[in-house]
């Protein structure tokens, strides 16, 4: 009698045993479907933000290639006022350096100097000042180019006649610009040409001047 109610006993513990196995197994199982499901949504959603990334970086390169092609085209994208003077025979202009570039060149990059660069106290009485650039990124790309066409100079890769009479012209853009407050496109495509000077200088010529002392 003792025997067969160790053995039926010992029966009801295997199959205790056996059922916690299979709950734990079907545990499992249910845990691994959840973890694969989750991985999926993961991968989706991931597949997804890499689609639309994609997506929105050819729309914004489609976008810029719009724009140089429009640019390209055109013989003039941007239009400003200018009030530069056609001679330089004032008095201010007598004693200014001759620049390599000759006496128009030295003028104008006076004019631009002064209209560019601004310096003020910090505190009056102090002689300590501070200098303030307006519209830096031009001020920059218009000094670069400058340097660009007198080391081509120096170098005999440049003809003086037509380096003399681009910068003439850059200069004056340079001067309308700072002086005009509509300038943010044509100042974010110099950026966007930041490393490539003949480029920039091409913007420059994509400018068309009307000088206010000419009706």
């Amino acid at each position: 009698m003792n025997m067969k109610k160790a053995f039926v006993g010992r029966l009801a513990l295997l199959v205790s045993l056996i059922s916690f196995c299979a709950t734990v197994s079907l545990a499992k199982e249910r845990g691994n479907e959840e973890n694969s499901s989750t991985r999926h949504v993961l991968m989706l959603e991931r597949t997804e933000d890499v689609r639309s990334d994609v997506f929105h970086k050819h729309e914004e390169k489609k976008d810029s290639l719009s724009t140089a092609g429009e640019i390209e085209n055109k013989s003039h994208v941007w239009e400003f006022w200018s009030a530069v003077p056609d001679k330089f025979d004032d008095p201010k202009y007598v004693d200014i350096d001759v620049d390599m570039l000759g006496k128009e060149i030295a003028c104008l990059s006076y004019i631009f100097e002064t209209s560019f660069v601004r310096r003020e106290k910090l505190i009056p009485g102090d002689p300590t000042e501070r200098t303030i650039i307006k519209k830096q990124s031009v001020y920059n790309t218009t000094r670069n180019i400058g340097k660009f066409f007198r080391n081509g100079l120096k170098k005999g890769e440049i003809n003086i006649q037509e380096a003399t009479q681009d910068y003439s012209y850059i200069l004056k853009v340079a001067i309308a610009v700072v002086n005009n407050e509509d300038t943010e496109s044509f100042e974010t495509e110099l950026n966007n040409h930041k490393k490539d000077i003949k480029s920039q200088i091409e913007l420059f010529k994509k400018v068309k001047l009307n000088n206010i002392y000419i009706n």
